[in-house]
Order: C-alpha cells, then structure tokens, then sequence
C-alpha cells in the first residue's frame, strides 16, 4: 500500500509541470500505469479490485479534466492490466 501511494503521488506531483502538454502527459501516464500493473503483479493481481479500479478511473478522469487531457481514460485503458 505504501507503495501504491509513492506511485500516485509522484505520479500527481509530476503532473503539476505538465498542464496543457499532452504528449508529456500520456507518457507520464503511461509509464504510472506501467508501474501499478508491476505493483499489481506483484501482489498476485490484488491490489487493485474493481473499486480500486473505478476509483483509481475517477482520479485519473479528474487529473485529466486538470490537466487539459482528454484522453486520459484511453491511455489508461490501452495499457492496464487490472
């Protein structure tokens, strides 16, 4: 779980530079994803249920609305494992 937090905090502290800026942020999503399907993976696909899921859906749709990028929700599901 600490694990977990380091990853979405880091991810929303990044983001903050990268408003406006779609390319930087679909690979910063990108490579948060990356990130949780390792830490998912290796917690034998556990960490992140469904409600994780749809609640971890809600932050990125947020961020996302932020950070004018409206294809957050795409990327997400293009490269998720959960």
């Amino acid at each position: 779980i600490e694990r977990f937090d380091q990853i979405l905090s880091s991810f929303l502290d990044q983001s903050k530079g990268l408003y406006n800026r779609p390319l930087e942020i679909e690979h910063a999503v990108q490579k948060l994803i990356k990130q949780l399907n390792h830490l998912n993976a290796s917690c034998r696909d556990e960490l992140i249920d469904a409600y994780r899921r749809e609640k971890l859906m809600n932050l990125f749709e947020e961020a996302g609305k932020l950070l004018i990028f409206d294809g957050i929700k795409g990327t997400v599901n293009e490269h998720r494992k959960w």
